[in-house]
């Protein structure tokens, strides 16, 4: 199991499938009666900035991988 804290997934890159970047990691959103992170909040950069002013929320089961 690999662990890693908010402050240091805090600003963690977003990439699509393809590689272009979507924005950073700002936050989580947990189920806490699972105990789990359900979706990621991301805020925009690049290319998406300009369609997207909020936060993008990600679902988990999106994700391709964490690093």
């Amino acid at each position: 199991m690999a662990l890693c804290s908010t402050s240091q997934a805090k600003g963690v890159p977003v990439q699509t499938q393809s590689g272009q970047d979507v924005g950073r990691v700002s936050g989580f959103i947990l189920d806490t009666e699972r105990g789990c992170i359900v979706q990621i909040e991301v805020r925009p950069a690049g290319w998406v900035r300009g369609l997207v002013n909020d936060t993008l929320l990600i679902h988990w089961s999106d994700v391709l991988s964490w690093t």
